[in-house]
């Protein structure tokens, strides 16, 4: 017989975790790892780890479920993210369209959105480039075994990032918004001919010259040429939810989609949209302060299993 700990319940322990932890010490777990940049974060976990002991509750449930090993690699994952925090007010404009927002301003926002952009570049030639991935969850509740087939393309991959070629840059059908686009690349006529080609390979090709290009886009973004076609908050945000999409990372959580399922269960008002789109998949993230999740097409809450 295994005890099971589901992956709500595990976040739930973490927002208790913080709240016991930000009224001993005054403040949250994550500022740990955000104000001592300069500590390993190996170190400001084992620190952490230690202290918990001052949290009998806590204790008890990660003895019950014999969870240390979990919560230690959770929070030296959420310790290494490259963008650790977001907004509600990110969260909030990343649904606008850039030309609905004012001319950025923060550099070291626009910083944040290339290094997670570098990060996930190469978290997608390491997990998903090249690859079809079958994604199996176990039963739950009698429900049978079900799997599904992921492929990330470069073109799904450039709409992940936070770039929406049909809507906002497409050549033939928004010539100027195209222009505008490819003229914050360091070669704006080989970023228009990528862009023009449209193919899978060539969108990542432009994703690489686009980091190659940081400094001359950072310009852009600040002068605000590219504000009409370009909204920094999204692109922060899509940054931050993919970094923690990773189906093979130690992932946290994991959450399948089915309209019939989640009618049965009565979770079909708060499971519709998350598989419509990146950043309503990090509102989940957000909701049960999960550091990693992975979304499919099927609703399935994976649990973690220890023994007796």
């Amino acid at each position: 017989m295994s005890k099971i700990l589901s992956t709500m319940e595990f976040a739930k322990l973490f927002n208790y975790l913080d709240i016991v932890w930000k009224n001993k010490y005054g403040k949250d777990i994550l500022s740990l790892y955000e104000d001592n940049p300069n500590i390993s974060k190996e170190e400001i976990t084992n620190y952490i780890m230690i202290n918990i002991s001052n949290f009998p509750d806590a204790v008890n449930i990660i003895n019950q479920y014999g969870v240390y090993d979990i919560v230690y690699k959770f929070l030296y994952s959420m310790g290494n993210k490259n963008i650790v925090r977001i907004s509600d007010e990110t969260i909030k404009n990343s649904r606008k369209k850039g030309f609905q927002l004012p001319i950025p301003t923060d550099e070291k926002q626009i910083e944040r959105i290339f290094s997670g952009l570098r990060n996930n570049m190469e978290l997608y030639e390491r997990l998903y480039k090249d690859k079809v991935w079958i994604m199996e969850s176990e039963s739950l509740d009698g429900v049978p075994l079900r799997s599904a087939k992921l492929r990330m393309s470069p073109t799904k991959l450039f709409h992940l990032l936070g770039f929406d070629y049909r809507v906002d840059l497409n050549p033939n059908s928004l010539p100027e918004n195209a222009s505008i686009f490819t003229n914050a690349f360091r070669n704006s006529e080989y970023a228009m001919k990528l862009l023009s080609e449209s193919a899978e390979k060539t969108f990542y090709l432009l994703l690489e010259e686009l980091i190659a290009s940081e400094n001359t886009f950072m310009d852009s973004l600040l002068s605000g040429k590219v504000s009409n076609v370009v909204n920094v908050n999204k692109l922060e945000m899509k940054s931050y939810a993919f970094e923690r999409i990773g189906a093979l990372e130690d992932a946290s959580g994991m959450i399948f989609f089915d309209k019939e399922l989640a009618k049965e269960q009565g979770h079909e008002k708060t499971t519709f949209h998350i598989p419509g789109d990146i950043i309503l998949i990090n509102d989940f993230i957000r909701k049960y302060d999960l550091d990693n999740l992975y979304g499919l097409d099927y609703v399935f809450m994976p649990f973690v299993k220890t023994p007796d």
